[in-house]
C-alpha cells in the first residue's frame, strides 16, 4: 500500500464520522445528513473539499465491503494479474521445475 504524506487526517475524520451505514444489510456510504450531524456534534467545520473527500472515501469503502462478500473477491492491495504477468508466472514455475527434474 502506498505511503500517505498528507491527508490522513481526512481518514481518521472518516473514521470518527463511522465510515458508512447499512441497510438492509448492505454497506452504503455515509449520507450528507449523517455526516453533517457528526460535525455539529463533533464541532468539526469541514470545508466542501474536505466533505466531498470524506463522502468519497466512505463510498469505496462500502463498495469494497459489498465487493468482498464474494469469496473470489481479490484483496484490494493485491495487483490483478493480467495474461502476460500468468504466463510469466506459468513460464517461471516450468523452468524452476524443469531444473529440479534435471538435477536429479
Amino acid at each position: 500500500m502506498p505511503t500517505l504524506t498528507s491527508g490522513l487526517y481526512l481518514i481518521n475524520l472518516l473514521h470518527e464520522a463511522g465510515t458508512i451505514s447499512y441497510n438492509d444489510g448492505i454497506a452504503k456510504r455515509l449520507s450528507w445528513t449523517e455526516l453533517k450531524a457528526w460535525a455539529d456534534l463533533s464541532g468539526y467545520v469541514l470545508d466542501s473539499w474536505e466533505a466531498d473527500t470524506i463522502m468519497q472515501l466512505s463510498l469505496v469503502y462500502a463498495d469494497m465491503l459489498n465487493e468482498a462478500t464474494d469469496p473470489l473477491c481479490p484483496m484490494p492491495m493485491v495487483r490483478v494479474m493480467t495474461q502476460d504477468k500468468r504466463a510469466q508466472v506459468a513460464n517461471s514455475v516450468k523452468n524452476a521445475l524443469r531444473s529440479i527434474g534435471k538435477k536429479r
